[in-house]
């Protein structure tokens, strides 16, 4: 996938692109994206469920773990059927078990969700990154 050139000229430097996929290929493309309320109807946007996720696949590049721990904890009532099939399609360790990890730690009513799904991807291994910055994140597998 190509960033158009006009958008890298008015872009501010604080923007990026990312394209690391996180979900399978069966997901239909449309799960979890809708059109901006007040803005155009073909330009779609993450919900918050699929926005989530998204976000813990950044932790340990561009996102700090506590920023996203914040972020986390004020999603206490997300819609589960939407989280659910994203679950269902998510295909990356570090963001089902970081999902779990934050669930777990602060209480959240899906936590037993993200717990089926890091059982599900899971082999029981732990999984360790150490960021650019020095930010080890260390996320232990099922037991």
């Amino acid at each position: 996938m190509c960033i158009p050139l006009h958008h890298l000229n008015r872009t501010p430097p604080a923007c990026h692109y990312q394209s690391t996929p996180i979900f399978d290929d069966t997901m239909p493309a449309d799960i979890g994206l809708a059109p901006l309320p007040t803005g155009r109807s073909n330009a779609l946007v993450s919900v918050l469920e699929r926005a989530l996720l998204e976000l813990l696949s950044d932790v340990g590049k561009r996102q700090e773990l506590e920023e996203a721990r914040h972020l986390v904890e004020s999603i206490r009532s997300p819609c589960m059927p939407v989280l659910e099939e994203l679950f269902t399609h998510l295909t990356r360790i570090k963001v089902v078990r970081l999902a779990y990890g934050l669930a777990e730690e602060l209480d959240m009513p899906w936590k037993a969700l993200a717990w089926e799904h890091c059982v599900r991807l899971g082999d029981g291994k732990r999984w360790v990154s150490v960021s650019k910055s020095g930010m080890r994140l260390d996320l232990r597998g099922p037991q």
